[in-house]
C-alpha cells in the first residue's frame, strides 16, 4: 500500500504557481497525494488547480523584503 501525503506549496504570489507549479501539483494529485496551495492571491488561480487541490490558503505575503 502507498503511503499517501499531504502537500503545502507555499508561494508569496499565485501568479508563481499558475507559472510553473501547475504541472507539478497535477502530477502529485494523479499518484495520490493531497495538495494545498497557500500564497497571495494577485491574478486568479488556474481553474484546473482550483478544482483538484484539497484547499487554498489566501495569505497576506508581501514580495518587498523590508515590508514585516
Amino acid at each position: 500500500m502507498i503511503n499517501m501525503k499531504k502537500i503545502l506549496y507555499v508561494t508569496t504570489v499565485s501568479r508563481t504557481i499558475n507559472a510553473f507549479l501547475v504541472p507539478h501539483i497535477e502530477m502529485l494529485i494523479k499518484e495520490g497525494h493531497k495538495v494545498d496551495c497557500a500564497c497571495s492571491i494577485d491574478h486568479e488561480l488556474d481553474e484546473a488547480i482550483q478544482n483538484k487541490c484539497e484547499n487554498i490558503y489566501s495569505l497576506s505575503f508581501s514580495r518587498n523584503p523590508l515590508d514585516p
